[in-house]
């Protein structure tokens, strides 16, 4: 049997007998309530040659009034980062992961979703706390050096990448025309008329409140953590100890769900001091052209006119090539001989020291 009572939504804020009776209540403002969010959930796979993954869910605020923010792209540049001590560096290491992604996952009219998915090694399976632990805290280092963690010239460089994929867009095969137009339609109903077409693919405004927001918006509170593997066993078994395991109504998946420790939080707290030194943040990317069009960099000769070999001034268009080359000549490796199927370049390093690279082309 099934009671259903119609109340107004304000008459459950101001009578908390009847709010303590029904808790919250999901709604198109409230999509999670509180008994459904800081949950560890563990489905079982479909194919035994399918790789176990743990996704980390984030329930957010909404991000269409910041499109021309992107916080959830910013933040996802930040978590992708593969660099030495990045968070994929420090799962490498210890053998947990294999890979890691992330990003926007559900947008709508009063909250978005934003994903980590982490590819788990069979180590990382076994030790799958060992990886929430690492995940969260590498989360809270983020926020303890919020000041690095929001950058402008980072900011920028994903700006530049942005536009440059914008400006250069190809007809692309697989996107079909049906699905551009119904983008656009959408687009339609949620920006102005001048950004239809370009704020999906634009990062045109930097604000350091908006980024630190949602960045410090993230915690366990408002997470599930989801594992996928074929078979419940070992530490997750002994993990979710009596937990049942239902199968889902409509697609029959079987899954069980648990609350987070309640010492979790103290723990990433003790992790975050252990660690702090062990974990790096995203670094400026100095090899991102700043060039905004197609341009033959290639140096003009030399033009002379008259007998005493005075230089002709040379018009815009070869200026240009010029001040391209010298650009290219900063961002990439100079070719400096070629000769027997080798070429042998050079470039300077972050020391000021050179290093070499050859490459060598064999030939059918």
């Amino acid at each position: 049997m099934a009671i259903f009572s119609l109340i107004k939504k304000d008459f459950l804020k101001k009578n908390k007998n009847y709010h303590s009776l029904y808790g919250e209540i999901p709604n198109r403002s409230l999509a999670f309530t509180d008994r459904e969010l800081s949950q560890i959930v563990w489905y079982k796979r479909d194919s035994f040659s399918l790789p176990p993954v743990m996704d980390f869910v984030f329930i957010l605020d909404e991000i269409h009034s910041h499109n021309d923010i992107k916080p959830l792209e910013y933040l996802g540049y930040l978590i992708r980062y593969k660099g030495r001590d990045s968070l994929l560096y420090n799962l490498k290491k210890n053998n947990l992961a294999s890979n890691i992604d992330c990003g926007n996952i559900g947008s709508f009219k009063h909250f978005s979703q934003f994903a980590i998915s982490v590819t788990l090694t069979n180590r990382g399976t076994k030790e799958f706390q060992n990886v929430i632990e690492t995940v969260f805290t590498y989360i809270e280092h983020m926020k303890a050096n919020i000041k690095d963690t929001i950058n402008e010239n980072i900011y920028m460089d994903i700006s530049n990448i942005f536009s440059k994929d914008f400006n250069f867009w190809q007809k692309n095969e697989k996107l079909k025309l049906s699905e551009y137009l119904n983008t656009l339609s959408i687009n339609m109903f949620d920006y102005k008329a001048k950004s239809f077409v370009s704020n999906d693919n634009l990062m045109t405004k930097f604000d350091s409140e908006i980024l630190t927001k949602f960045i410090k918006n993230i915690s366990q509170a408002n997470s599930l953590v989801i594992i996928g593997t074929y078979k419940m066993n070992g530490n997750l078994k002994n993990f979710f100890g009596k937990t049942p395991i239902v199968k889902e109504k409509y697609f029959k998946t079987e899954y069980s769900r648990i609350e987070f420790p309640k010492d979790f939080n103290k723990k990433i707290e003790g992790n975050l001091i252990k660690k702090n030194n062990s974990f790096a943040l995203r670094r400026i990317n100095k090899y991102i052209t700043s060039l905004n069009e197609l341009v033959t960099c290639v140096e003009p000769k030399k033009k002379f006119e008259g007998q005493l070999g005075n230089f002709i001034k040379l018009d815009e268009k070869e200026e240009k090539k010029i001040n391209c080359a010298n650009e290219r000549n900063k961002i990439e490796p100079t070719l400096i001989y070629s000769k027997n199927n080798i070429n042998f370049w050079y470039k300077v390093n972050k020391n000021k020291i050179f290093f070499l690279l050859f490459y060598f082309l064999f030939l059918a």
